[in-house]
């Protein structure tokens, strides 16, 4: 699964630096770069998932392929509405999916949903998070297994008033090769009031 590609004598600075992604690993002054591709530092391990995943053209395929299935529920409480987010990779490799598009802690840092109130359309107004997307911004979506979160709307859309709110998950995820997958699921209705 790794590739050996360079062994650099010495240390590892001045003229011998190499701008390489990878890890060092052997005794200070003979160590070896060893490069794993994102698409691979990403497949190498799943937890959870059952059999190996190793690199392949077919993974790389993978990312140009069907996004995971997205199930969404919501439900008042008081002036709240939340959304639990069901996602399902039916694929045979796993899916990379930008942690902040599944929220294990509930906290949106950028639309998540398109929400509609009476239909007329709520625009996100929380807190925007920009980022430089790396390796570590990524989990696995296992083949079969269910990924499941619960998000409330209120911290980033105006679910105040009283009405018919439609509701629909829809995000951007970049993959790690490049590319944007949009993932989406049918809308949902909620009442408030």
């Amino acid at each position: 699964m790794f590739s050996i590609t360079r062994s650099i004598p010495g240390e590892i600075d001045g003229e011998t630096n190499r701008k390489w992604s990878g890890v060092l690993i052997g005794p200070r002054k003979s160590r070896v770069w060893i490069v794993v591709s994102s698409t691979a530092a990403f497949l190498i391990a799943c937890p959870g998932c059952t059999g190996n995943h190793s690199v392949s053209a077919q993974s790389e395929e993978r990312q140009s392929m069907n996004s995971p299935e997205v199930n969404i529920a919501a439900s008042v409480s008081g002036d709240e509405i939340f959304v639990t987010v069901v996602m399902i990779d039916h694929a045979a490799e796993p899916f990379p999916l930008l942690r902040w598009n599944l929220p294990s802690d509930g906290r949106m840092t950028g639309g998540l949903f398109e929400v509609d109130r009476n239909g007329e359309p709520q625009p996100y107004v929380g807190e925007m998070v920009k980022r430089r997307v790396t390796a570590d911004d990524y989990i696995l979506l296992c083949p079969g297994k269910e990924y499941k979160t619960t998000v409330g709307l209120k911290q980033g859309y105006d679910v105040k008033a009283n009405g018919e709110y439609r509701i629909r998950y829809r995000a951007w995820n970049q993959l790690p090769r490049g590319g944007l997958a949009t993932i989406t699921s049918a809308a949902v209705t909620a009442r408030k009031g």
